[in-house]
């Protein structure tokens, strides 16, 4: 321990004055926009866990998952690609990532349709209306969201949490009031997706009118398709959890499922108070400074979050008791979930080889770690039902920690 202390200190002591105002300023208005979303997101959760069925509940729940697999097979590394551009002094890549984006919307397009016709032939018109409410909000969604990487290419994180705020708070903000009036799953869907797609649309035009851009295009767009190549699996495995558990077990499982991870997931969007503000960062330092200075900073985030970690599993019982009184079967799951939040740490090394364009290393950790998570929940669920969809996260975060830092450590 005293070795440790003694690293800590001299890492501390080599922590440059810039860097410190450089993280104050950009964490701050990251952690700002991020709490705002974990208090939206909280109040959406206890809104329609409290004013739904769970059968409701799970089947909005499972729409969720079908789009965001259907939105797997569009342009998802645009964004990071934009940003990455821009940090460079790129800024064309705006105008050419929107477009991009909606020539590679109609596979969203052709995936929704699809599915829509195979619901409504099984007579489910539930979820063939909402496949065909995905089908018109989607490619707008995916393709407009591209004024937030520009400004966060700039270091311009103050204007990035303002432009953002809409799409932060209005549509969840919608839903919570149209959820007091009606609890058809149809209506909701539509509310939710259509509102997200005006709010992205006009957001968009707003910036492109008051930003000034320049037009230098870089050569580096290409880079998204690689992205995008590796989400696909790892969206994938994000969301088969739920999917199988809704065929398998049904809605209210999968509600019962949803409101464990429900806080677990709003505890990890904090991990963008550091990476967000990081990314422009890790983009201009070389790999051999970043293997020099990112484990000591690893490692002091780790010990920061140890103690939350342990007070979460303390109240996790209470949490529900009063909050969701209806899923007091959530709480030893969400309770074990929530040990996966100690490996927040290891998320920045990826953010450094994307920074870099590794794409070799980029594509085994986005192909084994997501094929790693598939196959353990394919396996277990049908054995051991939630516990093994918990059991197959857990071991998925250890092998990927692994895997991460070899990779990290061999990239040149």
């Amino acid at each position: 321990m005293k070795e440790r202390a003694v690293r800590l200190l001299r890492w501390s002591e080599k922590y440059t004055k810039t860097d410190m105002v450089y993280l104050a300023k950009g964490g701050f208005w990251v952690s700002i926009k991020r709490i705002l979303g974990i208090i939206v997101g909280i109040s959406l959760s206890i809104a329609l866990a409290n004013l739904l069925a769970p059968e409701e509940f799970g089947v909005y729940k499972f729409v969720l998952s079908l789009a965001s697999i259907i939105a797997a097979f569009s342009l998802t590394g645009m964004s990071t690609a934009v940003m990455q551009a821009v940090a460079k002094g790129f800024e064309g890549a705006v105008s050419e990532g929107l477009r991009e984006n909606l020539r590679w919307s109609v596979g969203m397009i052709l995936l929704s349709l699809g599915g829509a016709g195979y619901y409504f032939l099984n007579e489910n018109t539930v979820l063939g209306t909402s496949l065909l409410i995905i089908a018109a909000t989607l490619p707008l969604i995916y393709s407009f969201d591209l004024y937030s990487p520009l400004l966060k290419g700039r270091k311009d994180f103050k204007r990035e949490t303002f432009y953002s705020l809409p799409r932060l708070l209005l549509p969840p903000l919608f839903l919570i009031g149209t959820v007091f009036y009606t609890q058809n799953p149809i209506v909701l869907i539509a509310v939710y997706f259509v509102s997200q797609a005006l709010v992205v649309v006009i957001s968009y035009f707003i910036a492109r009118h008051k930003e000034h851009i320049n037009t230098e295009k870089p050569d580096t767009l290409a880079f998204s398709r690689h992205l995008s190549v590796m989400n696909i699996l790892e969206i994938l495995a994000s969301n088969i959890d739920k999917i199988l558990l809704f065929h398998y077990l049904g809605a209210a499982q999968l509600a019962i499922y949803a409101l464990a991870i429900a806080p677990i997931r709003e505890l990890r969007k904090l991990k963008s108070f550091f990476l967000t503000p990081a990314f422009p960062k890790l983009s201009n330092r070389s790999l051999a400074e970043l293997k020099h200075s990112l484990p000591p900073r690893m490692l002091l985030l780790f010990l920061i979050l140890l103690p939350f970690v342990g007070a979460y599993i303390l109240a996790a019982p209470y949490i529900y008791q009063y909050i969701f009184p209806q899923y007091l079967d959530s709480i030893h799951f969400s309770q074990t979930l929530a040990v996966t939040l100690l490996f927040i740490p290891i998320s920045i090394l990826p953010q450094a080889l994307t920074a870099h364009l590794k794409k070799r290393q980029l594509y085994i950790l986005r192909t084994a770690t997501p094929l790693a998570r598939i196959v353990l929940i394919t396996v277990l669920l049908p054995l051991y039902g939630i516990w093994g969809i918990v059991g197959a996260i857990f071991c998925v975060y250890v092998f990927n920690a692994v895997l991460t830092l070899m990779l990290f450590k061999r990239a040149v």
